[in-house]
């Protein structure tokens, strides 16, 4: 699939109707999690891999993942209302994909690639510590979202 097609498929996907700010739930852009998806395909990391995407909202990354050839992909996010319409994208994108009500903490199986876009942690410090944890614990390959101010927070964590 062509990165423009991509795009296009993730454009369709409805988003989440009332994202709330205290839990962070910012939508991930169709273009950018396009353009971070065929980054990750093009070095070898979505293809015949196993993926998950923590903290999936409406379900965009896994999405991605899932039509550019992840053999497993597991989505995970701990608001049923997201889940709802991250399932819905799911079957109207014709994707095969697992959908977990849970923390993210309660991830401890090992997947070759993470997809996430983590709270940042401006409305609750630290809110994406158990991302990251979970990521680092679960992934061999880790693709992040973070504001530039949490750069150097990241690297020291790693």
């Amino acid at each position: 699939m062509k990165k423009v097609q991509l795009e296009r498929v993730l454009e369709s996907l409805d988003p989440l109707p009332h994202p709330a700010p205290s839990a962070e739930q910012y939508p991930t852009p169709p273009g950018v999690a396009a353009e971070v998806a065929y980054i990750a395909h093009a070095k070898g990391d979505v293809a015949g891999r196993s993926a998950v995407d923590l903290g999936c909202g409406n379900g965009v990354l896994a999405i991605a993942a899932n039509l550019l050839g992840a053999y497993r992909v597991v989505g995970v996010d701990s608001d049923p209302a997201a889940l709802g319409v991250a399932r819905r994208n799911a079957e109207r994108a014709r994707v095969d994909i697992e959908w977990r009500l849970a923390d993210v903490r309660a991830v401890h199986e090992p997947f070759e690639t993470v997809f996430m876009n983590p709270p940042f942690g401006s409305q609750r410090r630290h809110a994406d510590r158990p991302f990251l944890d979970a990521a680092l614990a679960s992934g061999r390959v880790v693709y992040k979202f973070l504001n530039a101010k949490s750069e150097a927070y990241v690297r020291r964590r790693i």
